[in-house]
């Protein structure tokens, strides 16, 4: 006889002849057969025949009843609604059959099945055609709500803005130039800029929300290098083209023209503070020195207090003056170029200088004179 699992349901016994026999043994009745009642094992069973005269006989065959397999299905961890596809492995033995909402090739999508707590089902088949089953639930729990409300445009030099407008409050934020929780203009620099707000609820599930921090460029005036005038002369200071101005002289123009009138000889500071269309603002600062110009109207004729050779030159030049002198070169406009102080007695300089005329100024506890030299 072919072996029966246990869970077989009961079945009627064939196969005895002559037909109108009897079968006897173990799990039979009324000539059925009842695995679950015979349990597991071989059993004999009798099939007995009596013809028309009283004569009998019987015929004997074992039936087996196998076991089922033992079939286990481990418990589940809680995932979160954003967890990947996952495999599922937790059924033992290996090589049976996943089912279940949510439940595809053997893998588990959270996203397919939602949040909730389903129960899954592992089926095992063994060599015999046996099957066991064992079940296991899992839960899914939902994402938080996380809401990120939108960031004020910032200037380059506006400095650390502090995050606050994500929500749930707790998160972190982050994203280039952030920082616990703090957004640094300078580190980020001009441009648009992504910061992610995360959020992760009691049950460590974790969701996001972004928004987009723009940082405007800072204006760049540039009022160029400190600047020698004399006395009786005028400069103009020029910002460069910006939205609007504010000089420390009070004026609000793009340039300003400033003398000696009402300040004297000495170094004066000029302040500007401009605007560009973004609203961002920067400042520049230059200094003027007014100065009497001693000797300047006789730049040409020799003098002893220093000397330069070769004068003209087409590379550089030396200056051969009292030790510690302090030593000034100014372009041909009054702009400073180059200033040293307490300088060697042989200085060697020009070698960075365009073509064209130069004032040196050399002045100690001596003397204050000048000298034009002339770069080919």
């Amino acid at each position: 006889m072919v072996p029966v699992c246990i869970n077989t349901p009961v079945f009627a016994l064939s196969g005895g002849s002559p037909a109108g026999g009897i079968y006897s043994g173990t799990g039979v009745s009324f000539g059925q057969f009842s695995p679950v009642i015979a349990g597991v094992g071989n059993h004999q069973i009798t099939y007995t025949y009596t013809n028309s005269f009283g004569c009998s006989d019987d015929s004997r065959e074992d039936e087996e009843v196998l076991a089922m397999p033992i079939v286990t299905f481990s418990t589940f961890q809680p995932v979160c609604l954003n967890v990947p596809t996952f495999n599922l492995t937790q059924g033992s033995p290996a090589g049976g059959i996943y089912s279940g909402t949510g439940v595809s090739n053997s893998q588990f999508s959270p996203l397919v099945s939602g949040a909730g707590t389903f129960i899954l089902n592992y089926s095992y088949t063994d060599l015999f055609g046996c099957t066991s089953q064992d079940t296991s639930a899992i839960t899914v729990h939902t994402l938080p709500s996380v809401n990120f409300a939108s960031l004020t445009p910032v200037c380059q030099n506006t400095g650390p803005v502090v995050l606050n407008t994500g929500s749930p409050t707790g998160g972190i934020y982050s994203g280039t130039g952030v920082g616990n929780g703090i957004f640094y203009t300078g580190l980020a620099g001009a441009g648009q800029h992504a910061i992610t707000y995360t959020f992760s609820n009691i049950y460590n599930c974790s969701n996001t929300a972004v928004q987009t921090m723009t940082v405007n460029p800072i204006p760049y005036p540039s009022l160029g290098p400190d600047i020698l005038v004399c006395s009786n002369a005028t400069t103009q200071l020029n910002a460069g083209s910006f939205s609007s101005y504010v000089w420390s002289t009070g004026a609000r123009t793009q340039t300003i023209n400033v003398d000696s009138t009402g300040r004297g000889l000495g170094k004066f500071p000029f302040n500007i503070i401009v605007t560009n269309s973004f609203g961002c603002v920067n400042k520049d600062t230059v200094y003027v020195t007014f100065d009497q110009c001693n000797g300047i109207s006789n730049l040409t004729k020799p003098t002893e207090e220093f000397t330069v050779f070769p004068n003209p030159f087409s590379s550089m030049f030396t200056l051969l003056s009292k030790e510690g002198s302090d030593i000034s070169i100014y372009d041909n406009k009054g702009a400073l170029i180059m200033e040293n102080k307490n300088a060697p007695s042989v200085f060697t300089f020009g070698e960075t200088l365009s073509s064209g005329i130069y004032i040196i100024k050399v002045q100690n506890t001596f003397f204050t004179t000048y000298k034009l030299v002339l770069k080919n």
